[in-house]
């Protein structure tokens, strides 16, 4: 019992490891890269998503969005600052995503984007036609062609581990070796 127990454990502290090493390369590679020009209608778009993240917490607590943002100790100027600083960050990964995409020749008529789409559709025990109907056409190749991007960052990344803090150990509480990652990643 304990030793299964222990092997999830030790499962899960690796999709997590996994999981922080893909996002720390994507962070990587979007930081890494040079945006010339942030189209105005993607930040509008990143900008609503984070006005309605906020606006789903306020109502979450049951307050105006204004009080929400006092809460949280920002002025409106600093909330609007964070707004827009949000916009283009979702719109620098929107574009580096479409560029590597393209560079790569990836499309949604390719065999790896038909495999991963019915992998997605057998998880969730539908038919395409239901998934995708679901959860959006644009969402659904967004998130397989990032699958993809970062499948081909992690190739390519030089991955280095550090040893966590006896402090993060503590906090934890698992007997498993998680580690934090460090990526590199080539573009």
């Amino acid at each position: 019992y304990r030793a299964g127990i222990r092997t999830d454990l030790e499962n899960q502290n690796q999709e997590q490891a996994d999981q922080q090493a893909r996002n720390t390369a994507w962070t990587q590679v979007v930081e890494g890269s040079e945006i010339k020009e942030y189209p105005e209608s993607l930040v509008k778009q990143g900008e609503d998503t984070y006005q309605d993240q906020v606006e789903s917490y306020a109502q979450m607590f049951g307050m105006e969005v204004e009080d929400y943002i006092e809460q949280l100790g920002m002025s409106q100027e600093e909330y609007d600052a964070q707004k827009e600083e949000y916009g283009k960050s979702i719109t620098a990964a929107r574009l580096v995503l479409q560029a590597i995409v393209k560079a790569e020749g990836y499309t949604v008529d390719d065999e790896d984007y038909k495999n991963r789409l019915a992998e997605y559709v057998e998880q969730q025990q539908t038919t395409e036609e239901e998934f995708l109907e679901q959860y959006g056409e644009d969402v659904v190749e967004e998130q397989i062609m990032m699958d993809r991007v970062l499948d081909l960052i992690m190739e390519n990344a030089v991955v280095t581990e550090k040893q966590e803090t006896e402090e993060s150990t503590d906090a934890a509480n698992t007997d498993t070796d998680a580690a934090a990652e460090d990526t590199q990643a080539e573009e």
